[in-house]
């Protein structure tokens, strides 16, 4: 996508250039359904997508800012990897626009 897939240099007038609000642009790409479940993580349901993931790169999966395991205990210190049943929701994925399927 490059820089100006999200950023727009020239005539923003949104926090860090971007060409909409941050969660507008976050499901420009990013399916919404995906992240409306019976129940929401926190972050997700707060639009604080950054917590956990960079919007740049990292060399993570997902974007995410550490391994895994050691971003979720950022949050959820006493927790033991394994200690929660299996997320019943698909992993989310990236729609590529103008994918027509």
């Amino acid at each position: 996508m490059g820089c100006t897939g999200c950023h727009d240099p020239h005539s923003s007038k949104n926090a860090k250039l971007l060409k909409t609000k941050l969660l507008a642009l976050c499901f420009s790409c990013h399916d919404k359904t995906g992240f409306a479940g019976k129940v929401v993580h926190p972050p997700v349901a707060a639009g604080d997508c950054m917590a956990c993931h960079s919007p740049h790169s990292t060399d993570e999966m997902a974007l995410l800012l550490k391994k895994p395991v050691a971003q979720c205990l950022e949050c959820h210190p006493n927790a033991t990897h394994g200690q929660h049943a299996p997320s019943r929701q698909p992993p989310v994925s990236v729609q590529a626009k103008g994918n027509t399927g």
